[in-house]
């Protein structure tokens, strides 16, 4: 997404080279990709052309983030950082309410759906854990709905909602079948964008993947795009 390159073809496909674990000695020696000299990231060409970048905060590129990437990466990256007001901007915000790791119960012990509703996948067993951690998920999915909703609410309360892009969309399906499988459920992930002059509810059934997300971006803002 971010070089708006396929990593194959960027020498970035193995995924998390750079981590460790003391556990596991047998894995192969860490390493960061080192990607050809023209490879740059997309917010690279948006703070040349002015805008303010902020990422808040997940990278996980397979290199380091050159510094010439965002104006602000972090926890704390938010569009209300940038000097001037006026100054137009583009902003990431990473949440992981629904990351797999929240489907423990400790992380949810309340679902706030009835576990004997949900509808599973058919390669899913129906089991009673199953249903119970399904429940969790989408107690987060609807956590997550708030939490855009908060950020729709600041673009409102700063004067920015209608003019202003907003993409909503998942980098993968959920394990099992989902992370890291060629199937629908992994592929077909969600996108949903809202913006000025777009026709509310309506759907578009064309083939988009994303990577071509970060190219968009750039004909969005009006920013040539490099070849």
């Amino acid at each position: 997404v971010i070089t708006g390159m396929y990593p194959i073809s960027i020498g970035t496909h193995h995924m998390r080279t750079t981590h460790t674990r003391a556990e596991t000695p047998e894995l192969p020696t860490p390493y960061s990709a080192v990607v050809p000299h023209y490879v740059k990231c997309f917010t690279e060409y948006m703070r040349a052309a002015g805008y303010y970048c902020t990422n808040n905060a997940k990278t996980d590129y397979q290199f380091d983030p050159p510094l010439t990437a965002w104006d602000e990466l972090g926890t704390h990256g938010h569009w209300r950082s940038r000097p001037d007001p006026e100054q137009p901007f583009f902003a990431v915000f990473n949440p992981t309410r629904t990351h797999e790791s929240g489907m423990w119960p400790e992380k949810c012990p309340a679902p706030e759906f009835d576990p004997d509703d949900m509808k599973l996948p058919p390669y899913f067993p129906d089991t009673p854990k199953v249903r119970r951690a399904m429940a969790r998920m989408y107690t987060h999915i609807e956590h997550s709905d708030r939490e855009l909703g908060q950020l729709l609410q600041q673009l409102e309360e700063d004067g920015l909602i209608e003019n202003t892009y907003v993409f909503h969309w998942s980098d993968h399906g959920p394990l099992p079948r989902g992370k890291r499988w060629p199937y629908d459920s992994g592929i077909h992930v969600p996108l949903i964008v809202r913006g000025p002059d777009m026709e509310p509810g309506k759907v578009n059934q064309d083939l988009v993947s994303t990577v071509d997300l970060g190219p968009t971006m750039l004909s969005l803002a009006g920013i040539d795009i490099a070849s």
